[in-house]
């Protein structure tokens, strides 16, 4: 917190303290008005946490080796395709927890749905990948 706060004082002492204001109303627009651009935001930081498990924790370790090949338009299309918008809180959900973050791998479902899943939890350490990679722990 005391980091960010740092960050928003040399921001507001660059541009000035209106255009900060301005900046920020439009930063929180876009993100109220197209939840799939904070998808795609979320989508990279869980494969770069997973670049960082010594920081991050091993929370993230079966997203080694996960790639995101999907963009904020596809995440749109995703989102009208599946009906989002009627949804109580959407969910971005690999349909195969083993494979990468593509438009064929990919839909919106209910978040209380993505999270009984959890149920069937993906990969564990040691398991293989349909590619033939192997999930491990990089402590």
């Amino acid at each position: 917190m005391k980091r960010q706060k740092i960050y928003q004082k040399r921001w507001i002492e660059r541009i000035g303290i209106d255009e900060y204001r301005k900046l920020m109303n439009s930063y929180v627009k876009k993100y109220r008005s197209s939840p799939w651009v904070k998808t795609h935001q979320n989508i990279n930081q869980r494969i770069w946490r997973s670049k960082n498990l010594e920081k991050w924790g091993n929370g993230y370790r079966c997203y080694v080796g996960i790639q995101n090949f999907l963009t904020p338009d596809d995440l749109k299309m995703l989102y009208e395709r599946d009906n989002a918008k009627d949804m109580v809180r959407p969910s971005i959900d690999r349909k195969d927890s083993t494979g990468h973050y593509t438009v064929e791998n990919c839909q919106y479902i209910e978040m209380n749905k993505n999270r009984a899943k959890v149920l069937n939890p993906g990969p564990k350490i040691g398991d293989k990948y349909k590619d033939g990679r192997i999930c491990h722990d990089r402590k």
